[in-house]
């Protein structure tokens, strides 16, 4: 004798089909929030809320270029 499934509950709303030929599509509407995070880059940023512009230079005494990098990078982009 076949074991009895459990009746399955759905909640939500139902999907809605918007088409079935030659392929069923259907709608599953969704929300979604994205976070990101400055990271290295936190400090920059606070700084701009406080009114301050921080950039970084690169600490290579041997760089032939003698810029300052806004917003501040983590290696010197023309000795690296």
């Amino acid at each position: 004798m076949a074991k009895k499934q459990p009746q399955t509950k759905f909640i939500g709303q139902t999907t809605k089909i918007r088409q079935t030929e030659p392929r069923t599509v259907i709608e599953w509407p969704r929300s979604l929030t994205h976070v990101h995070t400055y990271g290295m880059l936190s400090p920059f940023f606070q700084g701009l809320t406080e009114g301050k512009l921080m950039a970084t230079f690169c600490p290579n005494k041997q760089c032939t270029e003698d810029r300052l990098w806004i917003p501040p990078r983590a290696h010197c982009p023309d000795c690296h």
